[in-house]
């Protein structure tokens, strides 16, 4: 993702871990958010603004290392699968 857009452009990682069930509907107070800040070159707060919404709501913030973002990519990929096998199997 990092050859396709700008250089001028902030990313970010997120995996908010609200689950396949909307675990979120009872609010959001301790589930984990998991991030990365992969590339921020703005000198604007724009990333920590969006971060600090979740923040506020009560979510757990865990900042994580780009080995620990595609670890967790594979792992929900694998639990939605695992998930679509259960509801269709």
């Amino acid at each position: 993702m990092l050859e396709l857009l700008p250089e001028e452009f902030d990313v970010l990682f997120i995996h908010p871990m609200f689950g396949l069930e909307g675990e979120a509907h009872n609010g959001w107070e301790n589930i984990p958010f998991f991030f990365e800040k992969v590339r921020v070159v703005s000198d604007c707060n724009s990333t920590d603004e969006f971060l600090h919404m979740f923040a506020q709501k009560g979510c757990r913030m865990v900042e994580i290392s780009s080995t620990c973002a595609a670890t967790a990519a594979v792992a929900e990929e694998e639990r939605l699968a695992n998930r679509c096998v259960e509801c269709h199997g």
